[in-house]
């Protein structure tokens, strides 16, 4: 689980250093990405 948390961790601050939407599948990862202001593209 610690790998999962820490993959999704690296995604967020890739997106927020890149200014950069995130693209997922993934709801709560999409979830906390939006409530830091991070763009979501769903596929």
């Amino acid at each position: 689980m610690l790998l999962y948390v820490s993959y999704g961790a690296y995604l967020l601050v890739c997106a927020m250093q890149s200014n950069s939407p995130l693209l997922t599948l993934d709801q709560p990862l999409k979830q906390v990405a939006e409530s830091l202001g991070i763009k979501v593209l769903e596929v």
